[in-house]
């Protein structure tokens, strides 16, 4: 049975809906597949300490299946159903230059004082929450506290091979998948739908950054997801979004990398790092700045080819 296309021509909603049940579906299975081949392949007892490799490695292995069912297969098998060209859906084009991935790396290193400026700006907000919400708050804390355990068991990495294996697991998986998901096929589905652009690349990033269940993280990340959205929304290139989602994971493990951390003797990604308005205030001029080279430079490519 040829599925190609088979709702090109349904509206927006109803392919939205498709979407959702294809995700539904697919991130079951990989859960079972998840826990099945974990329980295959780690026989013997297992513990749940993030102290143990081997336990470890065997929550990296059911990262990786669940995130693979989670975000890329549903895509595949969503956009096989409403296009008869994947990489023209998806708008993977080839043609963008040397100047602006330049540029969207910059952008990616200048936002990070605002980012962490927002990132205590959550913790703050979270902090002044009413006593009547403490069990939520209590309940937020520790999905925050195992998120981060696990965050930091994962980015222990004592040799290249857990380098290369991080670099694929946390930042090029994500970055392709999770890009192929939101701006790719959400983001995209939202504008055709409400006809609102602005709306749907924030309501993109927010359902992005909730995804996450990391609460003291969900404004920045809905800063980064929203900063996604434009640099894809602006060079309608989706390769574009990909690259500064690799390169912002991508930093964060090679700085936790041992030998690299030792030398810089500065844990630059402690939430305890403080920012100052003045640091805070040139990221936002930069990253303004450096966003309107970009919009240039998208232009001068399009003049270009």
């Amino acid at each position: 049975m040829n599925l190609n296309g088979i709702l090109q021509n349904k509206s927006a909603i109803e392919q939205l809906l498709v979407f959702l049940f294809i995700v539904f579906i697919s991130s079951i299975l990989g859960v079972l597949l998840a826990e099945g081949i974990t329980a295959l392949f780690f026989l013997g007892e297992m513990t749940d300490s993030l102290s143990d490799i081997n336990n470890v490695f065997r929550l990296k292995i059911k990262l990786l299946i669940t995130s693979l069912f989670l975000f890329l297969v549903p895509v595949l098998f969503f956009v096989k159903l409403v296009s008869n060209n994947t990489k023209e859906y998806l708008q993977l084009n080839n043609n963008f230059n040397r100047q602006m991935i330049m540029i969207v790396v910059v952008i990616m290193l200048m936002i990070l004082p605002f980012i962490a400026f927002m990132s205590q700006i959550n913790e703050t907000f979270i902090s002044l929450l009413p006593d009547y919400s403490d069990p939520i708050v209590s309940w937020m804390k520790t999905a925050e506290n195992d998120a981060k355990e696990i965050t930091i068991a994962f980015l222990k990495m004592e040799n290249i091979i857990d380098l290369v294996f991080n670099l694929f697991l946390i930042a090029i998986i994500p970055a392709v998948g999770e890009e192929l998901f939101f701006r790719g096929v959400l983001q995209k589905l939202f504008i055709k739908w409400t006809t609102k652009k602005h709306f749907s690349i924030l309501i993109t990033a927010f359902l992005f950054s909730a995804i996450h269940i990391q609460f003291f993280g969900l404004l920045p990340r809905f800063i980064l997801g929203a900063l996604l959205g434009y640099l894809f929304f602006f060079s309608k290139n989706l390769w574009v979004p990909i690259i500064a989602h690799f390169f912002n994971n991508a930093m964060a493990i090679v700085i936790s990398y041992s030998p690299i951390k030792q030398s810089i003797n500065t844990d630059l990604l402690s939430e305890n790092l403080e920012v100052s308005i003045h640091h805070v205030l040139i990221s936002v001029f930069a990253v303004g700045i450096l966003f309107y080279l970009f919009c240039k430079s998208v232009e001068i490519k399009k003049e270009t080819f």
